[in-house]
């Protein structure tokens, strides 16, 4: 797939966005005959800690092999010149899930924990009819050692920060 920029990618998110918005408002059944609607793109959402651009082959890395990464990035979109709204995780993440700078979303720092009354992507996705999973240690909240030792992940009720399905193997 051909990279592209940043700004592309969310204008043409926000046009997808307004045309399941409108899609959904659609209230009259299709006709008998009538082609089944497109099926939706999966989307996956990959994020590591310290992770430069630099450090997979398709960025030209020679020395790391990086075979899956590099085949889910050529067919997939690519970021070219992005910047984060923090450079601490909790906050970086919080702010990736919400689409709000820290400041709106209170998370300012490692060791706060996000508000179970934010909207997240998954709340977004799962609105407009995708099933949505997450694994791995999001950081929503805070984990062993910040503040105080807090139940694991899958503790938590269902579903998670708008994910009807989470997994987790953090450990203390």
């Amino acid at each position: 797939m051909k990279d592209i920029s940043r700004r592309h990618f969310l204008k043409q998110s926000v046009v997808a966005g307004t045309a399941i918005t409108l899609g959904s408002l659609n209230t009259t059944k299709p006709q008998s005959g009538a082609s089944a609607p497109a099926r939706k793109p999966n989307v996956l959402l990959i994020m590591t800690d310290q992770h430069r651009k630099d450090t997979i082959g398709v960025y030209g890395n020679s020395v790391i092999k990086t075979p899956n990464l590099d085949a889910l990035a050529t067919s997939g979109v690519r970021f070219e010149n992005c910047y984060v709204q923090h450079a601490a995780c909790m906050p970086s993440r919080a702010c990736i899930f919400t689409g709000r700078y820290p400041m709106a979303h209170r998370v300012r720092s490692n060791g706060v924990p996000l508000s179970k009354s934010e909207i997240t992507l998954a709340h977004i996705f799962t609105k407009n009819g995708y099933r949505t999973g997450g694994a791995g240690k999001f950081h929503f909240i805070p984990h062993y050692p910040y503040r105080s030792p807090l139940p694991m992940m899958e503790t938590h009720p269902e579903p998670y920060y708008g994910f009807q399905e989470f997994h987790s193997n953090q450990s203390k």
